[in-house]
């Protein structure tokens, strides 16, 4: 009970009408991964005005192992991101169709307001997102105040507040309706009781009311005090041994070179020549992942500099799906898994396209290229699917399960030596 309910009731509403079973937990997660293709392609055909770019962002977006598998398990991530996704879109809409001076509600910013709402209320990952997209938004109301000598700017700054900020709060509070009303509701021990009361400066809240902010206290200090490593004494030797509290943790500075996939499935069946293995390994495609960080972030952050306002758009996004678990894992030693990187993965795709799109237009002859890499893509993730979707598959040979596992000590394409095997540690570049 540590994350909102938003999310989770979609799962609910599966299990609900297709019965419990895995067909009913996987509908909304593949019907929201789904669509997200098309709002992935109608925020590119704004950005670069080209059918042919947005066609290329989604289809990029649609060949990305990370966010395919988890469009089809029954995890939280892929609601949060296509939220956040579909809240990002329709900013960039109500930025381009809204005269400098409109007066009145603005349905589209209110529009967005309403899916980061819903995002917060899916999980908290959303919230740089949030961020990025209130900025962005009183970003481009001051440019076109400033062009268009517009005097209202100040109105228009509460306005922009008001469907960005107030309007996700109460649809947050809102969310956790059912808990108000029902009297079997979930507590916590120290937050169940009539008398509780929440305190916040000199103020103090009691009642429901008091409940509920104690609850939400309470998650945030579960977040906060979870700790990557757990600390033991060796009975042999003494010493103090710090090892990491589950063996998929990871660190987001190891996320451009996919450093530790997580395995949510694995089994084997037969033996010898007739065994087949079966996984769902949350992989990015690496012909995506590895430009998108090595080329892309870096080329964004340059035109960024230079004033490319698609560019800093963009880069700012990269930057709060990325940082944070940059600061959290890394900085504070919080626990990083490599699918809270889900709500990312748009924002990787579009800064490979803005990549490819600034180049064919500086250099046309560079087009076949282009084409040349989606196709690579598509192909590089035809060639991950058996592993992605749990396709049962020879152990060995040439498109054999071991060859799709490219990085480990224990297996023969490219291996490297000792990281999956060492004990009380966290991997670096194991993919297992």
């Amino acid at each position: 009970m540590v994350h909102p309910p938003v999310a989770k009731w979609f799962i609910a509403a599966g299990m609900r009408i297709f019965g419990d079973r895995p067909f009913g937990w996987r509908f909304f997660g593949a019907l929201f991964g789904t669509f997200s293709v098309l709002i992935m392609y109608l925020l590119a055909l704004r950005l670069w005005a080209s059918p042919w770019w947005a066609a290329a962002a989604g289809t990029l977006l649609a060949a990305d192992g990370l966010w395919f598998m988890q469009s089809r398990i029954a995890m939280l991530d892929i609601y949060v991101a296509v939220f956040v996704l579909a809240g990002i879109w329709l900013l960039v809409v109500d930025r381009d169709v809204t005269q400098p001076d409109h007066r009145g509600f603005r349905w589209w910013r209110i529009a967005a307001g309403a899916m980061f709402g819903l995002a917060i209320a899916s999980k908290w990952d959303a919230l740089p997102f949030i961020g990025v997209g209130i900025a962005s938004t009183m970003a481009w109301d001051a440019v076109r105040a400033r062009d268009a000598a517009d005097r209202r700017y100040v109105g228009k700054v509460a306005g922009t507040l008001g469907a960005l900020v107030l309007l996700p709060i109460a649809i947050y509070i809102a969310s956790y309706t059912p808990w108000f009303v029902d009297s079997h509701r979930y507590n916590l021990p120290q937050c169940s009781k009539d008398t509780t009361t929440f305190s916040f400066g000199v103020y103090h809240l009691g009642g429901l009311a008091g409940q509920w902010l104690c609850y939400q206290h309470e998650v945030y200090n579960f977040h906060a005090n979870l700790q990557k490593y757990v600390t033991t004494t060796d009975p042999t030797t003494g010493k103090t041994v710090k090892s990491p509290g589950h063996p998929y943790y990871g660190n987001a500075w190891t996320w451009p070179w996919i450093g530790r996939p997580v395995a949510h499935y694995y089994q084997t069946t037969g033996s010898g020549p007739s065994q087949r293995d079966s996984e769902i390994l949350g992989l990015p495609n690496p012909m995506i992942w590895w430009p998108g960080f090595f080329i892309g972030f870096i080329a964004l952050a340059w035109w960024t500099y230079k004033k490319d306002t698609t560019a800093s758009f963009i880069f700012a996004l990269f930057v709060a799906g990325w940082f944070p678990f940059l600061i959290l894992g890394d900085a504070l030693g919080k626990p990083v898994f490599m699918f809270y990187a889900t709500p990312l993965v748009p924002y990787v795709v579009l800064t490979l396209v803005h990549v490819l799109y600034r180049s064919v237009r500086r250099w046309p002859q560079l087009m076949p290229y282009a084409v040349g890499y989606v196709v690579a893509c598509v192909g590089a993730f035809a060639y991950f699917y058996p592993i992605l979707a749990a396709l049962p598959i020879p152990y060995g040979g040439a498109f054999g399960w071991a060859r799709h596992i490219w990085f480990s000590d224990r297996f023969h394409f490219f291996k490297i030596k000792g990281d999956c095997s060492v004990p009380n540690k966290i991997k670096l570049l194991c993919w297992i």
